[in-house]
């Protein structure tokens, strides 16, 4: 079924305004295109005069963006790629912004598309969130790298997400999972592995606060003595556990 002139208000579509997003077409057969209301509220253009070229666009999106736009276009259009792309916005009051543009051409019955149509939601929050989180995460690493203990954090599964400069300098393992290295033979003996390894399930679990005990570790250098400290703690919902090893 054919979709209506570009130019041509669709019925509902106030109610599609109402949902917050913005949304546009552009009829690849002439050229032209329409932009929904949202636009003139957050670009600052007349809603009686609104721009009918999706050029109009370059003037609101940074320089990489419009070309971002366009490359992801040409994809969609040629290879049948999705089209969804976050880009940056350069808004007339001077606050940046962040959208998320999406679409899907209309194609007729031999595969050429005719149409071009889509929403654009505004993920600025979301995308100042994660860069918060981002940051306070290299901050973190930072902090954890600059610890004089071996530390390492451990997923729910017990795979190392990461150790820092003490905890590798000191041996052990830091890229894989920490129940099945702790068992190798030679490193500890079955017993205290089973031990570590259901103690630490635990406190991953909830069953148990934290996790303190000592075992006796074996090297082709020598035989030494390692306290393992665990505590849990949560990132964005997730259970994750933070692994010390300290020598007595």
């Amino acid at each position: 079924m054919r979709k209506p002139h570009a130019k041509t208000r669709p019925s509902g579509l106030r109610a599609l305004d109402a949902c917050g997003h913005g949304f546009w077409e552009l009829n690849l057969l002439d050229g032209s295109a329409w932009f929904s209301d949202w636009f003139a509220a957050q670009l600052g253009w007349d809603p009686a005069s609104m721009p009918t070229t999706w050029a109009a666009l370059r003037n609101v999106l940074t320089p990489e963006a419009w070309d971002q736009v366009l490359s992801d276009m040409r994809a969609h259009l040629e290879r049948r790629e999705p089209f969804d792309v976050e880009v940056a916005v350069s808004a007339p009051d001077g606050v940046a912004r962040c959208w998320r543009m999406r679409g899907e051409a209309e194609r007729n019955d031999v595969g050429q598309a005719h149409y071009f149509s889509g929403g654009v939601a505004d993920v600025s929050a979301a995308y100042d969130a994660a860069a918060a989180v981002h940051r306070e995460l290299a901050l973190l690493d930072r902090g954890f790298e600059a610890l004089p203990t071996a530390a390492a954090l451990l997923d729910a599964r017990g795979h190392i997400l990461r150790c820092n400069g003490s905890w590798r300098a000191s041996g052990a393992p830091s890229d894989r999972d920490y129940f099945a290295a702790s068992s190798e033979a030679g490193q500890m003996s079955v017993e205290a592995a089973a031990e570590l390894e259901s103690g630490l399930r635990e406190v991953l679990g909830g069953t148990r606060g934290e996790y303190a005990n000592t075992h006796e570790i074996v090297t082709a250098e020598r035989r030494r003595r390692l306290r393992v400290r665990a505590r849990p703690f949560e990132v964005e919902g997730a259970r994750r556990l933070a692994v010390v090893h300290e020598e007595p």
